[in-house]
């Protein structure tokens, strides 16, 4: 199942905060289930906190020690950017990329 939220929020200064939720009510199965943020490859997340929780290896009865929930929260630790400029035609070098913090 996929879970996304459409919009983000501010949270502390130079921190945005999306929160999404998932809940599979009766899960019958027995098989071994992974909790992962599908995020374009340019992104580096990584699980911030599991609860304890293994989340490449999910099992049922793991899962029911924590009466049923497994919270998870994620961190962007970094975004890749590239691309390129031209100037009349050309390619420029040694161009820098700025990132400024404006108002959100």
């Amino acid at each position: 199942r996929l879970a996304s939220e459409p919009h983000s929020s501010a949270g502390a200064p130079g921190a945005l905060v999306a929160k999404a939720a998932a809940q599979f009510e009766a899960l019958e199965t027995e098989d071994i289930l992974t909790m992962e943020v599908v995020a374009p490859s340019c992104w580096s997340v990584t699980a911030r906190k599991s609860g304890g929780h293994d989340l490449d290896n999910l099992r049922k009865s793991d899962v029911a020690k924590t009466q049923g929930f497994v919270d998870v929260e994620y961190e962007l630790q970094s975004v890749y950017v590239e691309g390129s400029a031209m100037h009349k035609k050309l390619p420029t070098h040694g161009l820098q990329l700025e990132l400024l913090q404006g108002d959100v």
